[in-house]
């Protein structure tokens, strides 16, 4: 559903990612991790359309980006970036109908099937109650749900999200990856970018950590995120435990040595 080969792209003479390589299949989430700085925000824009690699083909359903439209790649794949905007004092109504532009006919006004999308997306991440509300009023964690509901509202079989856990308190973040693995269960792909090494190892089926231009590893998160990994890539002393289902769980103690 979602490919990216061979991908090189730099910020004028800084290199982000070189000779990049990831297919997310449909039924799967994928979760990219790496400290700050490592290109996890770059590879989803790049994976988007809205950044252009210098070297390299990003394939949504099959089809080169370049060789579709906005629209066309908006009714491929939904996304939630991590700057968003939410300063616009529009309704959480409004602003999840917004999900559903790409399937308007020109200066067309949404149909009785988009507010009933919409309605189910607001309900599905709990923001229902907030529909007339203005985004302005609501909190961090309430305004990232509403983009969330957006993002679900579009009815695309692929799904980019960026710290979609941010600013969500810990039930919430259960929850909405509990949701994303349902979408995955239903056959959509998801490409998810995460700082939590928890969620990770328990909601993802694989992951990508990227150390640095040019390093990656690609893997199931109990064969990737081992304790020697972690503390290169992320600098710190981690113990690495175990569920009674076999999930992984990480315990940060101290900045590495």
């Amino acid at each position: 559903m979602i490919e990216l080969s061979d991908i090189d792209f730099s910020y004028e003479r800084s290199a982000v990612l070189r000779g990049l390589s990831l297919r997310v299949e449909a039924g799967e989430i994928i979760g990219v991790l790496g400290p700050n700085g490592s290109g996890k925000s770059t590879l989803l824009r790049v994976a988007l359309g809205l950044l252009t690699p210098q070297r390299g083909v990003v394939r949504i359903g099959g089809t080169a980006l370049a060789d579709l439209s906005r629209r066309e790649i908006a009714h491929r794949v939904a996304a939630l970036l991590q700057d968003e905007s939410t300063a616009f004092p529009m309704s959480v109504k409004d602003c999840v109908l917004l999900g559903r532009f790409a399937h308007l006919p020109p200066h067309g006004f949404e149909a009785e099937a988009d507010l009933r999308a919409a309605e189910s997306a607001m309900a599905e991440v709990g923001v229902l109650s907030l529909a007339e509300r203005a985004l302005t009023t609501l909190s961090g964690g309430e305004r990232r749900r509403v983009l969330l509901a957006r993002a679900f509202a579009q009815g695309a079989p692929a799904l980019i999200l960026d710290e979609p856990a941010a600013s969500l308190d810990l039930s919430h973040q259960l929850d909405l990856f509990q949701r994303l693995r349902a979408r995955a269960a239903a056959g959509s792909a998801v490409l998810v970018s995460v700082h939590d090494l928890n969620l990770a190892a328990s909601a993802c089926h694989r992951v990508l950590v990227i150390e640095e231009p040019g390093v990656f590893t690609v893997g199931p998160p109990a064969e990737i995120l081992d304790v020697e990994r972690v503390r290169r890539v992320f600098g710190v002393e981690v113990e690495r435990g175990q569920t009674t289902d076999g999930t992984h769980y990480f315990v940060a103690l101290r900045p590495k040595d």
